[in-house]
């Protein structure tokens, strides 16, 4: 090369090319490293927003009971009767007695276990499913001289099947003030 530099002859036009490969390869690596964070980013965010749309629907679904309390024969003992209102079909209840204090499932019926003397849990089992409007009661005893207004309240643990028909479960609280009895009723029918 006549009246080039002399460092230009040590200068090659591959050594540019190659240069020039590594900088566009060191570029595409850092957009590939930089878009599977983005992906994975995604795929967390996706993840959650699944998991809070699952609680939002099960939440939506779940049951909720009307509970009464019937005096019979003339106070001596009481039904617990318990209402499914909505629209979630179940097939298993689980009714826990939380208040009054000393109120207890009687013995000697579906669901009440048997050989304790003041059991506080019981079981309603449908095979069929329990449908909204649907009622089940127990037998309840409710300790020393209950009064008309006494409330009873009772946890009551659901067990149903999700839209996917997974099972789920929900814990309910349902509650009734003890109606005044005594007094002669009338239901004219």
């Amino acid at each position: 090369m006549v009246g080039a530099p002399p460092y230009a002859a040590a200068v090659d036009v591959s050594d540019g090319v190659a240069v020039a490969a590594l900088g566009i390869s060191v570029i595409a690596l850092v957009i590939a490293v930089a878009s599977a964070k983005y992906t994975r980013d995604q795929a967390v965010e996706s993840r959650k927003m699944r998991q809070i749309e699952a609680e939002r629907r099960h939440q939506e679904r779940t049951p909720e009971f009307a509970a009464e309390v019937e005096p019979v024969n003339d106070g001596a003992w009481f039904r617990l009767w318990l209402t499914l209102d909505g629209a979630t079909p179940l097939h298993r209840i689980e009714a826990h007695l939380l208040d009054p204090e000393g109120a207890s499932f009687t013995t000697g019926q579906d669901g009440v276990a048997a050989g304790n003397a003041r059991p506080q849990d019981a079981v309603g089992d449908f095979p069929d499913g329990l449908l909204s409007g649907d009622r089940h009661c127990w037998r309840i005893e409710l300790g020393k001289d209950p009064s008309a207004g006494t409330t009873v309240r009772v946890r009551v643990r659901c067990h149903g099947r999700n839209a996917d028909g997974d099972p789920v479960a929900w814990t309910v609280l349902a509650q009734a003030d003890v109606p005044r009895y005594g007094a002669p009723q009338v239901r004219w029918v």
